[in-house]
């Protein structure tokens, strides 16, 4: 069922063109379900869309927090800067572990 694989990629997080892709060259889906759910679009929910994993985030948040990694230094090394770094904790709910 087409809308089931749908609702599975949203679960995934991948679009259904590349659930299609992935089931298809496992020889899960014939050639004809590949191609209907490659038609299909979905929304992700965009609440639950965040740039890092909430993991990557939390230890980056300690590692600041005490002073063992600066945030001039991670900023830089995820191609941002101190304003962005800042909003990307709040993103996951956290305070700001630095003073900007």
């Amino acid at each position: 069922d087409i809308d089931y694989l749908t609702a599975i990629s949203a679960q995934l997080r991948v679009s259904p063109e590349a659930l299609a892709y992935r089931l298809y060259n496992l020889k899960w889906i014939d050639m004809d379900t590949r191609d209907k759910l490659r038609q299909k679009h979905h929304r992700m929910d965009e609440a639950t869309l965040k740039r890092f994993s909430t993991t990557f985030i939390n230890m980056l948040y300690h590692k600041i927090e005490s002073g063992r990694f600066s945030a001039r230094k991670a900023a830089k090394t995820l191609n941002m800067n101190l304003s962005q770094l800042g909003d990307l904790f709040i993103e996951h709910s956290l305070s700001v572990p630095f003073e900007m």
